[in-house]
């Protein structure tokens, strides 16, 4: 197409990707949204519980970075026997992301096997596919799925969808707490609960599956990339907790649980994942205690890494 396509980045304010075409002149009229149409969702009042069932690691992330975005719960498998088991040993789920072309048992049986277990509730099952045609749609819910989203995955698409289903279930959304609100995950003292953060210091699955996409030298530049970045967030939210400036915390943190929960860095993402709601409970009780110890598991993050990874 005669076209050219590019990159540039730069650490700690992000990359621009682009790409230019010849193409024939148009008689299309393009509308342009105003911007705040054009804003992802965020759930604020309630946070659901969703299980993302696809084989593709590449749509695992897109999809999961997009989930994390709006405040949701994440747990991924990557096929439709381990969907199951999901759905029928696991915890609660509010909604399941099914792809529907998988190896082996793939997500119309899957669903059809969700469907008949016998549970309380059955989560609503939103197939997600490249598949577009509206006779495509029809047999997915003639197969017992609740509803679809095509291929590929776009953000506001995915999240208004979620959206929909989420609120036929809550009428109101502001009216209920979230789930990491209850007192299971909060003490009486305020501080982070010992077994509410993973012990597991790198997730050594994401970790392999970095390496399947882009080899170790993909591996070596974001993980250690990601250890001057979480000590900048950290240590500018520790700063910050001396003046109670909280809106700089939120915004550190939330880069933070980001972040490292796409990295499989689960110590550091749940703990800012908890003292980041926290905060917007309006709880900011043993704050500078709770970002202490994140440095810790920072430094913690930072030996692990640097036993099993020699960084160039």
């Amino acid at each position: 197409m005669d076209g050219e396509i590019g990159v540039t980045s730069e650490i700690g304010k992000g990359s621009i990707f682009w790409f230019n075409f010849m193409a024939k002149e148009s008689d299309m009229i393009v509308v342009k949204s105003n911007e705040s149409e054009n804003q992802m969702f965020k759930f604020t009042g309630y946070v659901p519980s969703i299980l993302l069932v696809d084989d593709n690691h590449i749509n695992q992330k897109v999809a999961g970075e997009i989930l994390k975005y709006a405040n949701c719960e994440v747990d991924t498998v990557s096929d439709g026997q381990s969907a199951i088991n999901k759905v029928a040993y696991g915890k609660y789920y509010d909604l399941v992301l099914m792809d529907v072309q998988m190896p082996g048992m793939d997500g119309i049986e899957a669903t059809q096997h969700i469907k008949r277990l016998t549970l309380n509730r059955i989560p609503p099952i939103i197939a997600m596919t490249a598949y577009s045609m509206a006779e495509d749609k029809s047999k997915f819910i003639d197969s017992g799925m609740d509803d679809y989203v095509s291929k590929p995955i776009r953000a506001e698409i995915l999240l208004a969808k979620i959206k929909e289903w989420i609120s036929k279930q809550l009428p109101d959304l502001q009216n209920f707490t979230t789930k990491s609100e209850t007192p299971k995950t909060k003490s009486e003292s305020g501080k982070v609960p010992i077994n509410s953060v993973p012990e597991i210091i790198v997730d050594e699955k994401i970790m392999a599956s970095l390496r399947n996409l882009g080899g170790e030298d993909l591996v070596q530049e974001t993980y250690a990339e990601l250890i001057p970045e979480s000590y900048e967030q950290i240590t500018l939210s520790i700063e910050a907790a001396k003046t109670q400036d909280l809106a700089i915390i939120k915004r550190e943190l939330h880069t933070l649980k980001g972040n490292s929960g796409t990295l499989g860095v689960l110590k550091i993402s749940k703990l800012a994942e908890i003292i980041e709601q926290g905060i917007k409970r309006g709880d900011s009780e043993n704050l500078t205690d709770n970002l202490d110890k994140l440095l810790i598991l920072w430094e913690e993050f930072k030996n692990h890494f640097e036993n099993i990874i020699k960084i160039k």
